[in-house]
């Protein structure tokens, strides 16, 4: 299950460039040192910008795919087309699925992560809120089936005092196609209610609490500006984020 090739950027250290101890919470930051990779990686594929995912490699040599959570429990639970053996023999990588399945690909690594039959960028912890200070928009890939699409759209602001403010908005469209080779299209728009909070960023994990109740999650960044340390793009329960302010 080695995905295509990606392009990977920034670097295995720590996100805000000191050095962060997770062992308490038992998440690794992601490295390439020791010959092989351990921690968290973000994977993007260079033919499909949507198609994003979270790689976690243990030092024990399992792999897991998108887990939503990195307590023991939660890894368990990750089903066996996304979890396995991981091992490398000098430049090839072997991943061996739970589901029976075998991956082999050329593994090469450097300072900004891997590559073996796609690319990795290693990730690491925000080492203070005011990194996450700003408005970010975050969208899904938008589902096409035929002519038709969805696509959903969020905007959330991080204030400094805490406090956070997000709306979401769902854009459709659709194709209908006649016997008399004539079509129609239809477009249509929804904007939900604004919702408003608290925010707080704690190690890896950000948890936003609103009346609805709360979000908790592992949120790391992918791009970031290095002149004010301000970031420019996060990820968050599966969504990536940019920030409007910065290009």
């Amino acid at each position: 299950m080695l995905l295509s090739t990606a392009l990977a950027v920034g670097a295995c250290s720590s996100s805000s460039g000191k050095d962060t101890d997770t062992s308490a919470a038992g998440l690794l930051p992601g490295s390439t040192a020791g010959g092989k990779p351990v921690g968290l990686f973000f994977f993007v594929s260079s033919s499909d910008f949507n198609n994003q995912r979270t790689y976690y490699f243990t030092p024990a040599g399992q792999v897991y795919v998108d887990p939503t959570d990195f307590s023991a429990a939660a890894l368990a639970a990750v089903g066996p087309g996304q979890h396995g053996t991981y091992a490398v023999a000098g430049k090839q990588m072997t991943i061996k699925w739970a589901n029976g399945t075998t991956t082999t690909g050329n593994y090469h690594a450097d300072a900004s992560g891997f590559s073996c039959e796609g690319s990795f960028m290693c990730v690491a912890p925000l080492s203070s809120a005011r990194q996450l200070a700003g408005t970010f928009e975050g969208h899904n890939a938008a589902v096409t089936v035929d002519a038709n699409s969805l696509a959903a759209f969020r905007t959330l602001t991080l204030k400094p005092d805490g406090t956070f403010i997000r709306d979401s908005y769902v854009a459709s469209h659709s194709e209908s196609h006649h016997a008399d080779n004539s079509s129609f299209n239809t477009d249509a728009a929804s904007t939900g209610a604004q919702q408003a909070g608290h925010w707080k960023l704690d190690g890896w994990y950000l948890t936003l609490t609103d009346a609805r109740g709360t979000a908790r999650g592992v949120a790391f960044r992918t791009d970031w500006d290095e002149k004010t340390d301000q970031t420019k793009i996060f990820r968050f329960n599966g969504t990536s984020y940019k920030n409007t302010g910065l290009r």
